[in-house]
């Protein structure tokens, strides 16, 4: 019985902290591809309509970008249960389209 090697348990083995993280990082990185999908989808249709000219790296309609792509995975952590910084600027402004939506009453 010498002859058998031991499996080194020890570096297989992950706590489950580690799993938690890879789980995190792996939906992380799937949010991430999911809002630069839609970025493009969202590119492509403006250029088509040409309503999107990209002459400068400093115009605000890249910054417009930016913002929506960055939302779009905020949305995407929400709905998988993952707090994000923009959560709460995305109830805000939830609230303010509600609120430019209502019909005024006189």
């Amino acid at each position: 019985m010498n002859n058998i090697i031991q499996f080194p348990l020890e570096r297989v083995r992950k706590s489950k902290k580690d799993l938690l993280m890879d789980e995190f990082a792996s939906i992380s990185e799937e949010m991430v591809e999911i809002a630069q999908y839609i970025f493009e989808i969202i590119e492509f249709e403006l250029e088509e309509l040409d309503l999107l000219y990209y002459e400068s790296v400093d115009l605000r309609e890249d910054a417009d970008m930016f913002v929506i792509t960055n939302l779009i995975y905020s949305m995407l952590a929400r709905h998988q249960g993952i707090p994000h910084n923009l959560h709460s600027d995305l109830d805000k402004i939830y609230d303010k389209l509600n609120y430019i939506m209502e019909p005024e009453t006189e």
